[in-house]
């Protein structure tokens, strides 16, 4: 064990990171703790005491929750059309991760500061005073993480996902399909994602769609949970119009979420888009390991 300290500091967005980062070094330097500003590496071995200014979870791996603050001042990450890009999706998706790591942490002890904070009073440095805000406080425009306004969501936390934040596989590759899906063709999946990690609980996914079988039937699974554990719905439609499909699942540990769309055997015609997905916390997961929540539920209704 080094005889040295370190202290931790995950900063989950942007806004945090303007308000805190610079506060938090010029009192680590005045406390004599060296500042670390670096990604994590492989290993870490402290030469003296230390303080960690970061945005990259894997430092998480190496220092315990107990030596960790997080900073979130709840900056969610807005979708900029109905149909971002990959890139632009892969930053929410890496968003998500940090925000269930700080959740993560929170319950193991960690220190965990929201907007409302403009002192803390941290270990190794002592008090400090943020950053005075840049902004006025507004209307928060909706984001695909709105469950996470609150570390960790609380009991009927809610976030709307587009159908254009979801996976579309086109050809050979995982994406880049079009949304408005033709279902010709092999038995396949034809929808997934978004991929948003989840905190531990019972979640619940409300789906809207519609569907035009063209004069066919159509047999379609749909799958909610994260990879390997998922609850499913088989659905055979024949008649055109809007559904809506209600799925619940429990996340025994974080993961990330998964709402995919099969088609269970090949099919000549038929069209398919997913208009929104309505993600809900019904339940945080008991502490003491019993679920009461361990049977799949699952309701359709269409118009």
């Amino acid at each position: 064990m080094s005889k040295f300290s370190t202290l931790l500091i995950l900063f989950v967005d942007s806004v945090a990171q303007g308000r805190w980062r610079g506060r938090i070094a010029q009192a680590a330097a005045s406390a004599g703790a060296a500042v670390i500003e670096h990604p994590a590496g492989a290993h870490y071995e402290p030469a003296s005491n230390t303080v960690i200014l970061t945005d990259d979870i894997n430092w998480t791996m190496l220092i315990a929750p107990s030596d960790t603050a997080c900073f979130s001042d709840a900056a969610l990450p807005v979708a900029s059309s109905a149909r971002p890009s990959m890139v632009e999706r892969s930053l929410i998706f890496e968003h998500s991760r940090r925000l269930v790591v700080a959740a993560h942490l929170q319950a193991r002890g960690a220190l965990v500061f929201g907007p409302t904070n403009s002192i803390v009073d941290l270990p190794l440095i002592g008090k400090v005073h943020a950053e005075p805000p840049t902004m006025t406080a507004g209307v928060c425009s909706p984001s695909p993480l709105d469950m996470y306004r609150t570390i960790p969501p609380s009991v009927g936390a809610a976030a709307v996902w587009s159908g254009g934040l979801f996976a579309y596989p086109s050809k050979d590759q995982l994406d880049g399909g079009d949304p408005h899906v033709d279902l010709t063709g092999r038995s396949r999946a034809v929808v997934h994602g978004p991929y948003y990690y989840l905190t531990p609980g019972v979640w619940r996914s409300v789906t809207d769609f519609t569907i035009d079988p063209e004069g066919g039937e159509a047999r379609l699974r749909i799958e909610w949970g994260t990879a390997p554990e998922m609850t499913a719905q088989s659905l055979t439609l024949t008649s055109p119009g809007r559904y809506r499909l209600e799925l619940d699942h429990t996340w025994q540990d974080s993961g990330a979420a998964q709402l995919v769309v099969w088609t269970e055997r090949p099919l000549f015609q038929g069209k398919f888009y997913i208009e929104a997905c309505h993600v809900t916390c019904l339940s945080q997961l008991q502490t003491d390991g019993h679920d009461e929540f361990n049977s799949p539920r699952s309701c359709i209704s269409g118009s």
